[in-house]
């Protein structure tokens, strides 16, 4: 698994095409593929059940980016992406300690990108429901 992370991560840095949306959705698929595998694979691995299930529903940052960048395709990004080589690299070298930093480093971009995000969802209009359905509040 980190050797397959690693090399798509070593690949995300790559020239776009230009004029086709091909490279961005494949950078958002490998972007969210590495999120995937920090919040959920990983945690999997580990022996005490009782803590994975706690840290799994510790998961709001990684959920509202998931959530955000499917109502909102957008280009990667740079820093997470960087962020992610990190964590990868540390572990395939077997540095936990360092790989420990990065991903501290990175749970605390994400907790701001998902403050930010839910700011941008905050201030969309609600959608017209179909004259059939009734919204309850």
């Amino acid at each position: 698994m980190l050797a397959s992370l690693r090399h798509g991560l070593q690949g995300a840095t790559a020239p776009a095409v230009p004029d086709t949306q091909e490279p961005l959705r494949l950078e958002q698929r490998l972007e969210q593929r590495v999120e995937q595998h920090l919040h959920g694979d990983f945690l999997a691995r580990h022996p005490n059940d009782k803590l994975v299930g706690m840290l799994q529903q510790c998961q709001m940052p990684w959920l509202i980016h998931s959530t955000f960048c499917r109502m909102f395709p957008q280009s990667p990004n740079p820093p997470l992406t960087e962020n992610c080589r990190q964590i990868v690299d540390a572990l395939w070298e077997g540095e936990y300690e360092r790989a420990a930093q990065a991903l501290q480093d990175y749970l605390a971009q994400a907790r701001k990108r998902a403050q930010l995000q839910l700011k941008v969802l905050a201030v969309l209009p609600e959608t017209q429901l179909p004259a059939y359905l009734v919204r309850q509040t």
